[in-house]
């Protein structure tokens, strides 16, 4: 199966290869940086690159129910919507 990144799909030995390769990197990376970078400044580092990548997330959730799925009508709406009117009153825009 190949594609236009990879005209010609590589052997398994050359993938293999190539894991070899990034593997040994990474472990050789993280051994110099272990062995010659301060603990305290090697805290810092991966703090940083932690809230880098860290998922940034809310603690709103907001689900939308559709009342009509194409043509059929969606009974979960209908569900939803008898539920919310015990729960909220007319004037309101929010749930907690």
């Amino acid at each position: 199966m190949a594609s236009r990144l990879f005209p010609v799909m590589p052997t398994t030995s050359l993938l293999l290869s190539a894991y070899a390769s990034l593997s040994t990197s990474f472990v050789l990376f993280q051994t110099v940086f272990n062995q010659l970078v301060p603990p305290q400044l090697r805290g810092y580092i991966i703090d940083v690159v932690k809230c880098y990548w860290k998922h940034k997330t809310s603690d709103q959730l907001t689900l939308l129910f559709e009342e009509r799925d194409r043509r059929n009508l969606n009974d979960m709406f209908y569900a939803v919507e008898v539920f919310l009117s015990t729960k909220i009153t007319a004037d309101s825009k929010r749930l907690k």
